[in-house]
């Protein structure tokens, strides 16, 4: 391997740049329709729970929890989510789709979903299942470490 070839054989480089390659279409499409890839992460993530914690939140879209906190200001103020504190403990936040919210989260998703339905027609079966199977088992190895 030359010294060129590094960044092309670096495994986590390979995987931003698949990540970045099936990715893309879908995050322009979200920006097309007004929010942000954190937005969009953070309404996926309630649109799956009824309620989840502000740290809950930043824990699954893998953000820093005063980044979250920021953008649940904005959900907030577009009327997409709410939130309200716990009686039993006043440091933690619950917050939930509101109903505009929920179909806001679900157009998205839809759109994800037909997303994903393309890059699966352009790759083979076997690859496609790869492709869930090796981030999961990645994940398994290592995010105990984290």
């Amino acid at each position: 391997m030359s010294r060129h070839d590094f960044l092309r054989h670096y495994l986590p480089f390979l995987l931003t740049r698949a990540d970045t390659l099936l990715s893309r279409p879908f995050m322009d499409e979200v920006e097309r329709r007004g929010f942000s890839v954190a937005e969009w992460r953070i309404l996926a993530a309630l649109y799956d729970a009824d309620r989840l914690t502000v740290g809950e939140i930043a824990e699954l879209v893998l953000l820093p929890q005063p980044t979250v906190s920021r953008w649940i200001d904005r959900l907030e103020q577009q009327s997409l989510i709410t939130r309200a504190g716990v009686a039993a403990d006043r440091r933690r936040t619950i917050v939930r789709l509101t109903p505009a919210g929920r179909s806001a989260a679900k157009r998205l998703i839809t759109a994800a979903t037909d997303q994903l339905e393309k890059v699966e027609a352009r790759l083979p079966a076997r690859d496609v299942a790869e492709l869930e199977r090796i981030p999961r088992s990645v994940i398994a190895a290592f995010e105990r470490d984290h």
